[in-house]
């Protein structure tokens, strides 16, 4: 029964050793990679040239009026 529980031990330590190494890779990963395929994908919804704020596309009706000085 104790070598039950010693082989138990060791397979969370195992766990935790492997959690502990693969968390940097991973948290490196979310934020080189994941991070700016989700950035693109919500610029490309937007309505912006540069100069004026950024418009939520055919949404966005008061932000054309403000941006064209009409509102």
């Amino acid at each position: 029964m104790a070598a039950g529980t010693l082989q138990d031990k060791r397979q969370q330590n195992v766990r935790i050793a492997a959690a502990v190494f693969l968390a940097p890779t991973i948290l490196i990963m979310l934020i080189y990679i994941v991070y700016p395929i989700i950035d693109s994908f919500i610029t490309s919804t937007l309505e912006w040239n540069g100069r004026t704020p950024p418009c939520a596309g055919r949404v966005c009706r008061p932000c054309k009026l403000v941006a064209a000085g009409t509102g």
